[in-house]
């Protein structure tokens, strides 16, 4: 196995050992996550195209306070 093979398997399957969720509770934990994930990432995209304004840094906020909440 090379180096990269073992930190993929290691990230991946220890945790879901660890927490034993199956598939059901994975894919209602990533249902739940989703919204709030693509709110973020549409808030840092409106960010960049007025990122040192008033409007800018109000968007950014909103974005770190929907990173919270995840």
């Amino acid at each position: 196995m090379t180096k990269w093979t073992r930190f993929l398997l290691t990230l991946f399957l220890i945790p879901s050992l660890i927490y034993g969720l199956n598939k059901d509770e994975c894919n209602n934990i990533y249902s739940k996550i989703q919204p709030e994930w693509n709110r973020r990432t549409e808030l840092i995209q409106q960010f960049q195209k007025k990122p040192y304004t008033q409007e800018g840094l109000q968007l950014l906020r909103e974005s770190l306070a929907c990173a919270k909440g995840l």
